[in-house]
């Protein structure tokens, strides 16, 4: 920036007859520097041939622009201001350049009187040598406005009133086969705008967030973290604000919603450190293009914890020199470019206010953060402050006789089957790793740790079988097996017995309220278990017999309802879903069949059963 600032200063004290370009790429903070440091740079300056007044700057953005005259329309409204002075008029030679752009504008009040009115003193005008216009946007400039003309009117500014003139550009977009051209003519030096956020950081949270002292304040305390984050994966200038704006509203209400004496006060500097992170990296990747609110590339599902899995099973960070020539998946290139430390958590709440899904939700966010830590009743559970303790990277900050005890501790706990079904791999990690220094038999160990699964006894665990992915290189990966299957088994018990109270509910809701009960079960807000009721086999659970009781004693129009939930439940969905509840619909089609037979064929009852006989029979042999 200091060159920037040298050379802009060089050329204001000179006799000049060119322009200065500043090229750099989007988003780097071009324009930012430009109003918020060489502006007052540019105004504290005394003009070169004229020590007893100051510079003038103005920015011009080119986006948009179709004509010289509309540029010349542009200079006018940014001197106007300065023109209610009634002292202050403008100079002869500006009015007679602009002329054809100030005649444009008539319909801006008292403008052209202004403009035209020159009969002053000459020291109180205007003029051209006191400006300093910045033209912004090269890049963007319209189709309409040839760039020759552009370029023609900025030399005859530069040579025949010795205008000083900035030119910001992206010159890497600039697509024109005579542009290097035509910026000899006018363009004298071009600097290549390097970013230096260290020191524009200050200026950027003073001008975005001075009206929030509480918010500035933890800005610019956790400066130094924010860059380290951002820095090295981005140069973005409108992405690191995106991102800064955003969390304003998680910290906000965070410091309204938490009280001082709830648990999560007391870690307040690791989950607003976690959060201010995951909000600069989803920010990144989300601007890049890389995810979206519904592309999210595994963030938040298998890919991720299969990458966590396979480093924490393995007791590595690095990949083996072996599988470097292997294509990464985008989890792997996430994880080793933003989370080599593995600290990663995925916040949904945030995650869908980034990418524009959903409106912030701080009670969404809270029960997120309580079944991060394991808070229950404003407490974090004994058995996870051990958990938490043996994890990594906090693993690194106990010594070994403490972490024996921990261990020991941990064992305990396993023993009482109090930890999530979820957690036990780990906890045979915890117990085996660093070369077992407890020494632990791996028979028993592994027997000990299946008992304390089967003695888990909460809810159903969604996507268990992602929790406990298990790398083909994992240390004691037969053991980790053997554990899983039992841990999986006994969660697919869990899962079954929810599914068949759920079954039982919809089942009531079905023969009372069919129209709600179809609403329900297609609203794919309704979760069961974090799973979309559509996709489970809820009709093996239902009587068939009540089912053709509804059909058979329906209207024609309840008919033709039940028949259209029946092709939409079955529309594009796993062949597995209507295997499960193929008898369901064997015997309901048989007891279809039996009954036709009794009708007349004819009308609309008649066409309705035979409709329903044909598609339970194409269900039933798909």
């Amino acid at each position: 920036m200091q060159q920037l600032d040298d050379i802009l200063k060089f050329y204001l004290s000179s006799d000049t007859n060119h322009a200065l370009m500043i090229t750099g790429e989007w988003g780097t903070g071009k324009t930012f520097y430009f109003k918020n440091t060489l502006h007052c740079q540019i105004s504290d300056t005394s003009v070169y041939c004229n020590q007893t007044k100051k510079y003038k700057p103005i920015h011009i953005s080119l986006f948009g622009l179709k004509s010289v005259e509309q540029i010349q329309s542009e200079i006018f409204l940014s001197i106007y201001p300065l023109l209610k002075n009634k002292a202050v008029k403008l100079g002869a030679s500006i009015f007679k350049s602009l002329i054809k752009g100030i005649s444009k504008l008539k319909q801006l009040d008292g403008c052209y009187e202004i403009a035209s009115d020159i009969e002053i003193k000459k020291e109180e005008w205007i003029s051209f040598d006191e400006l300093v216009i910045c033209f912004d946007d090269l890049e963007r400039i319209s189709e309409s406005l040839k760039l020759e003309e552009f370029i023609g009117f900025v030399n005859s500014l530069v040579e025949n009133e010795n205008v000083k003139i900035l030119i910001i550009a992206n010159e890497g977009k600039i697509d024109h086969e005579r542009y290097h051209v035509l910026k000899e003519k006018v363009i004298g030096n071009c600097i290549e705008f390097v970013q230096d956020l260290n020191a524009i950081y200050d200026s950027i949270i003073s001008a975005k967030f001075e009206g929030s002292p509480k918010y500035k304040s933890f800005l610019e305390t956790h400066k130094d973290y924010i860059l380290k984050v951002f820095s090295p994966y981005s140069t973005n200038l409108r992405t690191l604000i995106f991102a800064l704006s955003y969390f304003q509203s998680i910290f906000s209400k965070f410091e309204i919603n938490i009280d001082k004496q709830h648990i999560l006060r007391s870690k307040e500097k690791e989950i607003m450190e976690a959060l201010l992170k995951f909000t600069i990296v989803i920010s990144i990747e989300y601007k890049e293009g890389k995810i979206t609110y519904q592309r999210r590339n595994d963030l938040d599902s298998d890919g991720i914890h299969m990458v966590l899995g396979r480093i924490m099973y393995n007791g590595i960070q690095n990949e083996q020199v072996e599988e470097v020539e292997k294509e990464k998946t985008y989890c792997e290139m996430f994880i080793q470019r933003f989370y080599s430390d593995l600290d990663y958590h995925f916040y949904d709440s945030v995650y869908s206010f980034l990418t524009g899904g959903e409106i912030f939700s701080f009670n969404k966010l809270r029960k997120e953060l309580e079944e991060k830590y394991n808070i229950l009743d404003d407490k974090i559970l004994p058995q996870y402050e051990l958990f938490n303790m043996l994890s990594y990277p906090s693993v690194f900050s106990i010594s070994d006789a403490d972490y024996k005890n921990l261990v020991i501790e941990l064992m305990k706990y396993v023993d009482l089957g109090a930890y999530n079904i979820k957690d036990y791999l780990t906890v045979f990690y915890f117990a085996s790793t660093f070369g077992n220094p407890i020494g632990y038999n791996l028979d028993r160990l592994e027997k000990r740790v299946i008992n304390g699964v089967k003695r888990y006894k909460n809810e159903y665990v969604p996507n268990l079988n992602v929790f406990l992915s298990i790398d083909d290189q994992a240390q004691n990966k037969e053991r980790l097996h053997r554990i899983r299957a039992v841990a999986l088994e006994i969660n697919q018990r869990l899962e079954e017995k929810q599914l068949k109270l759920e079954a039982k509910r919809l089942e009531e809701l079905c023969y009372t309220d069919f129209y709600a009960f179809k609403q329900e079960l297609f609203n794919n807000q309704i979760l069961l278990s974090g799973v979309r009721i559509l996709y489970k086999p809820i009709l093996s659970y239902f009587s068939p017999d009540k089912f053709y009781r509804l059909f058979l004693n329906a209207d024609n129009h309840m008919r033709y309802e039940i028949r259209l939930f029946l092709l939409s439940r079955y529309y594009e969905v796993p062949p597995e879903l209507i295997l499960a509840e193929r008898d369901f619909l064997t015997i309901l089609k048989n007891k279809i069949d039996r009954k036709s037979k009794s009708l007349e064929k004819k009308g609309i009852g008649y066409y309705l059963f035979e409709k329903f006989q044909k598609e339970l029979h194409d269900k039933i042999e798909s």
